[in-house]
């Protein structure tokens, strides 16, 4: 998705460009993204209560809220499918990124 737009990963996660994997929070500050790009929870729930509870914890945290994308309001909560590998959700997918970056 990201060559889709032009996008450049951050160079520390250059070599995830095909895997999926969970950043703890205490990586992001030396990461310190212009833009996050994330979903909550399990994709197989609706709601998922206790995801939401951690992001709530997280937003409390002096890590997060020091982070670049945090103070530029750069946050951006996707659907759970956007970042599939399906094929016939990628042009939804690329339009739902690209809305939120030029917001």
């Amino acid at each position: 998705m990201s060559n889709d737009l032009g996008l450049k990963y951050v160079p520390q996660l250059a070599n995830m460009k095909d895997t999926y994997e969970t950043l703890s929070l205490e990586t992001l500050p030396e990461l310190n993204p212009d833009h996050i790009f994330m979903t909550i929870g399990k994709s197989t729930v609706s709601h998922d209560d206790e995801a939401e509870k951690v992001l709530e914890e997280m937003k409390q945290s002096a890590v997060w809220s020091n982070l670049k994308a945090v103070k530029a309001g750069n946050i951006h909560i996707m659907p759970q499918w956007v970042f599939g590998d399906y094929p016939n959700i990628k042009v939804e997918s690329l339009e739902l990124v690209e809305q939120a970056l030029v917001k």
